[in-house]
């Protein structure tokens, strides 16, 4: 294990030890990303719901860092559903483990010493098109870029997946019969975009990788596999080794895998399926021949 990877997961265990999981009420309205850390053309407003987005980061990280640490991973769906059990080298678990440390320590660095600089630019809407109309958040990825940038699109603001909270009001109500996009959020869209940072790679342990789409520059950080983001693909990467890149260089596995440990934990599920229609992903005690899971 690199020194510098087992001197943060030491003091992230530290911090972890004080925090009551799953826990979110600590990061309410913070800005743990600093005032001075650098916002660029974003408005109060923005500042404000990024600041608690970013919060909500942490807590994922945290949760699922800890949950990954103390029980059985083979046995807990939310880890499966994203990573491999079996025998390989590096550990899907270590490099999962290690990122979920990243995370924490990029937003909410010890000391104020961030391991790594980066900023935030919230993209004006009159650019908008710029993100795609599905993009909440690009984030750049190249090695060698100082002070790297995560743009926040103007759907970032507006979504309702990235406007929702870890604190919203009725998140669990009839959470048995929910599937994961009722339980997106904003944190899980910055968790996301956060593992693509190069820097975010080099502090996680990841090796260095070309992704097909790179013009053959290499880099540390995560990739979006087959240029997509969901949760389907995430899963079916880990039935899928032939498919040229290792779980934890997906970005979505390890947000995925964060947002369904923290739910199933509040939540008090064991498993949250990914379309109404899915019946083998089928809550335990449910019946699937409808439209939506049927839970007495």
């Amino acid at each position: 294990m690199a020194p510098i990877f087992s001197s943060i997961l030491s003091s992230s265990l530290l911090l972890l030890s004080a925090i009551k999981l799953p826990s979110v009420q600590a990061w309410e309205g913070d800005l743990p990303f600093g005032n001075d850390l650098g916002y660029f053309e974003c408005s109060d407003d923005d500042i404000s719901r990024i600041g608690i987005a970013l919060g909500n980061t942490v807590t994922l990280a945290a949760s699922a860092l800890s949950l990954a640490l103390n029980n059985d991973r083979a046995n807990i769906n939310a880890y499966t559903h994203y990573f491999r059990t079996d025998q390989r080298t590096p550990p899907d678990h270590k490099m999962f483990e290690a990122a979920m440390t990243a995370a924490i320590y990029s937003i909410t660095p010890p000391n104020g010493n961030r391991p790594f600089e980066w900023k935030i630019e919230c993209v004006p809407q009159a650019a908008g098109t710029a993100c795609g109309p599905e993009s909440r958040a690009i984030t750049e990825w190249e090695p060698n870029v100082e002070n790297p940038t995560m743009f926040i699109c103007p759907s970032f603001h507006t979504a309702r997946d990235t406007r929702r909270t870890l604190q919203e009001d009725g998140i669990c109500d009839n959470a048995r019969n929910k599937v994961f996009a009722d339980f997106e959020t904003g944190g899980h869209t910055l968790l996301h975009e956060l593992t693509h940072f190069d820097g975010f790679g080099i502090l996680a342990t990841m090796p260095l990788y070309t992704s097909p789409r790179s013009g053959g520059v290499a880099s540390h950080g995560t990739d979006d596999w087959r240029q997509r983001t969901t949760q389907r693909l995430a899963r079916d990467l880990v039935g899928n080794p032939q498919g040229g890149i290792d779980t934890w260089r997906n970005a979505e596995n390890h947000a995925a895998a964060a947002t369904e440990y923290f739910f199933q934990t509040l939540c008090e599920i064991d498993n949250i399926p990914l379309t109404r229609f899915d019946s083998s992903t089928c809550p335990q005690g449910c019946t699937c021949n409808g439209p939506v899971p049927l839970c007495s």
